[in-house]
């Protein structure tokens, strides 16, 4: 579902980019999220949770992919989406390499030769 909402996500993304700012983009992007908001808040059933350090990186995730979110619209408002959707969709290596750094997660030589070859793909698509 993630893959396939994802994708759909940067189809719409460069659609709507062609017609609004990346700032526009993204106050209508987090309204069409207040639905799904809604919706996990009643799921839930419960009050939502206080503890002061879960809410701080909540909210700093909040943050941090929203700031993401905006460069993605701006990108795609004066690029092409056939080579930034697929540069940025390799944000998982940015999350491999903190994790390695700063919580001492180990890479094994297979996952390395895997980032590695999306190093690679980078350079590839950039041409």
């Amino acid at each position: 579902m993630a893959f396939l909402s994802w994708g759909i996500f940067g189809f719409l993304s460069k659609i709507g980019s062609g017609h609004l700012s990346a700032e526009e983009m993204q106050v209508l992007f987090l309204f069409g999220t207040i639905p799904l908001i809604l919706s996990a808040l009643f799921k839930s059933r419960r009050k939502v949770e206080t503890d002061k350090a879960g809410v701080m990186w909540a909210l700093l995730t909040g943050v941090v992919a929203s700031l993401g979110n905006v460069a993605y619209f701006a990108a795609l408002h004066h690029g092409k989406a056939s080579i930034i959707a697929p540069v940025t969709a390799l944000y998982p290596l940015v999350s491999v390499a903190l994790a390695a750094l700063v919580l001492k997660e180990r890479v094994n030589p297979f996952q390395f030769a895997g980032i590695l070859m999306a190093v690679l793909a980078i350079f590839l698509l950039s041409l």
